[in-house]
């Protein structure tokens, strides 16, 4: 089963078809490993917050970072930590 993080594969990925800039391409503008970026442009993984960063900067901005990493996601974080504390409390 294959999970989809559709806000870097809408944003990412849109990014890149509407430029016409192949994954090599963008990978030398944002100085990232090209195979990463077929990763985040299909959406089966987030980059880390400097990747995430680096992309944005790439991207002036047009796919900004908190889209990116999870290490901006601090609602959902804290939505998994409140489901950890229910069940311990519940064990």
């Amino acid at each position: 089963m294959v999970v989809l993080i559709m806000n870097t594969a809408t944003l990412l990925g849109k990014y890149l078809s509407w430029y016409g800039l192949t994954h090599a391409e963008f990978a030398l503008m944002a100085n990232v490993p090209r195979v990463m970026i077929s990763f985040w442009a299909r959406g089966h993984r987030k980059p880390g917050r400097d990747y995430a960063l680096a992309i944005e900067r790439a991207t002036v901005g047009a796919v900004p970072a908190e889209s990116l990493s999870h290490v901006h996601d601090s609602s959902s974080r804290l939505r998994k930590v409140k489901r950890r504390v229910r069940r311990v409390k519940a064990a």
